[in-house]
């Protein structure tokens, strides 16, 4: 836990201001819904390696299912271009990252089934998917094009090209590039990728500032095997007027637009649920830690004594509006009452808070749960280990959840 501790002067608090209500914002319901995506004017020349200190982020769009998985199943994306090149970053939230074993050489086509993401692109009326992923096996990014042949049906087939990287190498072949690293915690991964134009649109093309193409994007988060079955998905980016996100893959007038602008540092958009946010006139901001999870503000007279509990417990992605560093400042509206209702006066007062950075579960399978868990897999058809001395299947699914525990132990062979 930590303090954090700003002074304010609250000056003109009954001055007459739009009041900033909790409406929705990006969001339908709990979900969120993002319409266009913002492509900004790359900073500088792009290194594709997984790290994005050369990436403007001001633009970047939030994908969820749910407020309540975004920790374990979300992505941020973000988009920037060049002369020759688009590009796109995604930082996902994954609770089994980089876990695909789909073998790009067997089966080229079963890449959306883990950890993957699928751009649905239409531009100069030609349908385009383009399939990402990191075959675990053997260390290699993936990259799947698929045009298809007649632009108004898919079903007439594809011309596909498939390009694979060397083992630790961002290049695929064709002027396309695509990194992955893992996050620290291992509760995600970033994807770097880099497309020339000429992929993009099959006849020639020179971008340019305020040109617009379609790209809806589909994120599927895979099973423990890496081979089954997503576990979860999510579309987002849609062309205004349309909600549906079923049958996403032939849906190319639910696509959302792209826009190429002309400069950066665009504002943040915010992922806020109707009703969830507290409504006022006077912006109260704080700096607190990139990774706090929860945070609560008070505000106190000049005498230290607190008239008012502004917020408990909130969530700083409800209330971001800037990241700077290891630093986030976060803004949370006063209607400048305090709890008993009353108007206060106009004066000077102190906002204090707190932060924390939530909590969280850990759960370990011992030997004898191990042995049932093998059995029930296999009676529901689950995947699990065939055995319970199947070291390969605890190493790679549940150490990693408990790494103070050997597999030996674990299974107690």
């Amino acid at each position: 836990m930590q303090r954090l501790l700003l002074i304010g002067a609250v000056i003109g608090a009954f001055v007459s201001a739009t009041s900033h209500a909790a409406g929705s914002q990006n969001m339908i319901g709990r979900q969120s819904h993002n319409i266009g995506m913002s492509v900004l004017p790359a900073l500088g020349p792009v290194t594709v390696d997984g790290n994005l200190d050369d990436w403007d982020l001001s633009g970047q769009i939030w994908s969820f299912a749910d407020v309540s998985v975004r920790d374990r199943f979300s992505v941020k994306s973000a988009t920037m271009w060049d002369d020759k090149f688009l590009y796109l970053c995604c930082l996902w939230k994954d609770p089994m990252p980089l876990n695909s074993t789909i073998d790009p050489l067997f089966n080229p086509s079963k890449g959306w089934i883990a950890d993957a993401v699928q751009l649905r692109i239409l531009a100069d009326k030609q349908p385009l998917w383009v399939t990402t992923w990191f075959f675990a096996n053997r260390k290699e990014a993936v990259c799947h094009f698929s045009y298809w042949k007649n632009p108004n049906r898919d079903k007439d087939g594809q011309e596909e090209i498939l390009l694979r990287s060397k083992p630790g190498d961002a290049e695929l072949g064709h002027g396309v590039a695509l990194a992955y690293k893992a996050l620290p915690k291992a509760d995600g991964f970033i994807q770097e990728m880099r497309i020339p134009w000429k992929m993009v649109y099959k006849r020639p093309h020179t971008p340019a500032a305020g040109q617009v193409f379609r790209m809806g994007i589909e994120f599927l988060w895979g099973d423990p095997t890496g081979r089954t079955w997503p576990v979860h998905r999510y579309a987002d980016n849609l062309y205004p007027g349309h909600t549906s996100r079923e049958f996403f893959w032939t849906a190319k007038n639910a696509w959302g637009e792209l826009k190429l602008l002309d400069r950066g540092g665009v504002e943040k958009r915010r992922y806020v649920v109707a009703g969830a946010k507290i409504a006022g006139t006077v912006p109260v901001r704080a700096d607190i830690p990139l990774l706090a999870k929860r945070f609560t503000l008070v505000i106190e007279n000049n005498n230290g004594h607190r008239i008012r509990n502004l917020g408990g417990d909130l969530s700083p992605d409800d209330y971001e509006i800037a990241q700077q560093g290891d630093r986030r400042t976060v803004e949370v509206f006063w209607d400048c009452l305090d709890d008993a209702g009353n108007l206060v006066k106009a004066s000077t007062y102190r906002v204090r808070g707190l932060t924390h950075s939530g909590l969280s579960s850990t759960f370990a399978l011992y030997p004898a749960a191990a042995t049932v868990f093998s059995r029930v897999c296999r009676i529901f058809r689950l995947p699990g280990p065939e055995r319970p001395s199947d070291k390969t299947y605890w190493r790679t699914h549940i150490l990693r959840r408990v790494p103070s525990m050997s597999a030996k132990e674990a299974w107690g062979c």
